[in-house]
């Protein structure tokens, strides 16, 4: 028996494995990396201003270790999880999977899709929990003075986020 199943998720035919129902949640029209999962929190204090973001993703390595299999869902993922905004408190915890896929390597700025989807859809839901207008919301919390250190290595020299927010709502 399979017992709870993660959403987006069907017994596949062997019975023994999982699969992604077509159009679902893990399909990878609705997230760079479908066979990630990921459990995300996000707190704010009483301005709408980001205290804190914690992070607890199963990473699918696929089959065996491949070059860059274990630094994707790493370091070139959860270093970018503050991406423009003002997170002074950051937790990331990663746990790499084998599975019975193809392995997983670097590709096309590997790890950053994943940390980018991520925030932003927890920018998205915060808005709608907290009745705010999501581009208020991101742009209160963007970085604005530079440089700045974030808490998970990168350290920001320039950045106009704000300039690039009225940008694409126009």
């Amino acid at each position: 028996r399979m017992g709870r199943l993660p959403a987006g998720y069907r017994p596949a035919p062997d019975g023994k494995s999982l699969e992604a129902i077509p159009g679902g949640p893990a399909d990878r029209r609705n997230n760079p990396t479908p066979s990630d999962l990921s459990k995300a929190e996000m707190a704010f204090d009483k301005d709408n201003k980001i205290v804190g973001l914690r992070v607890k993703t199963h990473a699918n390595f696929g089959g065996y270790m491949s070059l860059f299999s274990s630094s994707v869902p790493t370091y070139l993922y959860a270093t970018l999880l503050s991406g423009q905004y003002n997170i002074q408190n950051i937790y990331c915890e990663v746990i790499g999977v084998y599975t019975n896929t193809t392995p997983v390597d670097a590709y096309r700025g590997a790890g950053r899709p994943e940390a980018s989807f991520l925030i932003e859809r927890l920018m998205e839901t915060a808005a709608r929990k907290l009745k705010v207008d999501p581009a208020e919301l991101r742009r209160k919390n963007f970085i604005t003075s530079f440089p700045h250190q974030t808490p998970v290595i990168m350290a920001y020299d320039a950045g106009d986020f704000g300039a690039s927010l009225d940008a694409a709502l126009k």
